[in-house]
């Protein structure tokens, strides 16, 4: 992706990425390279936020599809293939294998 349509997605998606948590926002911005300008592959995330990839392709998928059907919106829990979230906006599937990627770094 160019760094002119990187800017230019940055700004579309800078309202959007809001109805995202920080963990999946910041993976987001890194695969996109919204955030430097640079595209960094699914193993870098990972290692940078140590996480497994699978996590990260996880997360990433989530997010997405958050972004794709308006998550952060009232009518967002009607949209497919989603699960009920906490308070932090995590469902029980994304919590668990954050916490299970956490504990497998230790």
């Amino acid at each position: 992706m160019g760094t002119a349509t990187r800017r230019r997605v940055r700004k579309e998606y800078e309202g959007a990425l809001r109805c995202l948590a920080p963990y999946e926002r910041r993976i987001i911005e890194m695969r996109l390279g919204l955030l430097d300008d640079q595209e960094h592959d699914v193993k870098d995330v990972a290692e940078q936020m140590h996480l497994t990839v699978d996590q990260v392709q996880f997360i990433e998928i989530r997010a997405l599809r958050k972004l794709r059907w308006g998550h952060g919106t009232a009518d967002a829990a009607d949209s497919p293939g989603t699960e009920p979230r906490n308070q932090r906006g995590t469902s029980e599937s994304e919590a668990t294998l954050v916490t299970k990627g956490q504990d497998d770094k230790s």
